[in-house]
């Protein structure tokens, strides 16, 4: 497993706009995102590449970390009949993750992120099923007979309290200027699709970038068709009175825990992909770093850059546990500090997924391509601020959804 490529090359198709104009046709040799940003600007390309899509994998398992806390916590809290601490459920997720972590080859695991996908599969499903037969305020599914699903039932209560079923085409919260629930969105939606980087790993690779263009509109085709589908459902059936993640707001009952156990074994897929590339880097910064002389270049230099030279296979045993317990453990307790899910995402989003999809290869591609068509340069041109633009809104909604999460008011 090489150092992730594919974040920072999300943005591929909308830099196709013309025949030629593509980053890979300028850096034939390239491997990594960095060896373009290289070419396009130096060290300090380089350099911007790598800031960003460490923070990214470093960010990333915290948001995978707290989705599988979430899902243990409402998968086991209604048959416990107590509410579970979600400290406790983090510790869980961290033990299982550190030990299935020590399986280095994520070609050994395939099976268990092919269960993961079809474990999400199932999840939706439910979900759909759920909004279609039980439509109106997550609240209003009717009383929980039995006992063990009462805590379920009361937890669901709660969280919707106040909540009435509204669907208007245009929701008010955004027309009285209150954006910025809207903004939260936008940056849940960015983060879902960047999430496609799974599966772009597994069907093509930076070598091969002809296969690597039509695995991306491969995959964002047929992610918008279900996330189009999924939130068309949604919305005829909750309306606005749906705050946070759908799976979690479904009506109390057995359904409701099948499904966010099932979401657990996806999320854990995700997390262990994630924990393998971070805790890969991580050792490949940490050996360069302790290797290179006191006067030589920097961590960042062109021969330091190719994780090609170690793969996961060269690390001892030793490090490895170490580096995979060190990001488990600062997961689960960041996890457990801000247990805001989709208030993380947004944050992630406007500070990493936004710079490593669009202003980086904006950048780079300007550079690269001095002779591109007018309407090509306007565009890239017009994109660089855009995105900056969007980054910095997303970043005041998700601290001022923070404030409001944290102070006991009603988030995202």
């Amino acid at each position: 497993m090489t150092h992730n490529p594919v974040s920072g090359s999300l943005s591929e198709p909308l830099l196709q706009g013309g025949e030629e104009p593509q980053l890979y046709a300028a850096v034939p040799q390239a491997v990594l995102f960095g060896d373009v940003g290289d070419a396009a600007a130096g060290r300090k390309g380089r350099i911007a590449v790598y800031l960003t899509i460490y923070s990214l994998d470093a960010t990333r398992c915290i948001i995978l970390h707290l989705a599988a806390t979430q899902s243990l916590f409402h998968a086991l809290s209604p048959s416990l009949q107590q509410v579970l601490p979600l400290w406790q459920c983090s510790v869980i997720v961290a033990v299982v993750v550190l030990l299935l972590g020590q399986i280095r080859y994520l070609t050994q695991l395939s099976w268990f992120f092919m269960t993961g996908t079809a474990a999400q599969l199932v999840a939706i499903a439910i979900v759909v099923y759920d909004m279609l037969v039980y439509r109106g305020s997550p609240g209003d599914g009717g009383d929980a007979s039995d006992a063990a699903l009462h805590l379920g039932a009361t937890l669901t209560a709660e969280r919707h309290r106040g909540l009435v079923y509204d669907a208007p085409l245009f929701p008010s919260d955004v027309s009285a200027s209150n954006w910025t629930p809207a903004a939260m969105a936008v940056l849940n939606m960015i983060f879902a699709y960047g999430g496609q980087f799974a599966f772009l790993e597994i069907m093509a690779s930076m070598r091969t970038p002809s296969n690597f263009s039509k695995a991306v509109m491969m995959c964002t085709g047929i992610m918008t068709a279900l996330y189009g589908g999924f939130g068309a459902v949604g919305y005829w059936s909750k309306g606005a009175s749906v705050h946070g993640i759908a799976v979690f707001s479904m009506r109390a009952g057995v359904l409701a825990q099948v499904a966010a156990a099932f979401i657990f074994f996806q999320a854990l897929a995700q997390y262990l992909v994630n924990l393998n590339v971070w805790t890969h880097n991580l050792l490949v910064l940490s050996s360069r770093n302790s290797k290179r002389p006191s006067n030589s270049g920097e961590l960042w230099d062109e021969d330091n850059s190719r994780a090609g030279h170690m793969s996961t296979g060269d690390h001892s045993s030793g490090h490895w546990l170490a580096a995979t317990a060190f990001v488990a453990a600062y997961s689960g307790v960041i996890a457990v500090a801000v247990p805001f899910f989709c208030t993380l995402v947004g944050l992630v989003t406007s500070v990493t997924y936004l710079t490593t999809a669009y202003t980086l290869p904006a950048i780079f591609a300007l550079k690269l391509f001095p002779n591109m068509n007018k309407f090509e340069k306007w565009w890239l041109k017009a994109l660089i601020p855009i995105s900056v633009i969007l980054s910095c809104i997303g970043f005041v909604a998700s601290v001022k959804t923070y404030m409001i999460e944290a102070s006991g008011g009603e988030g995202m």
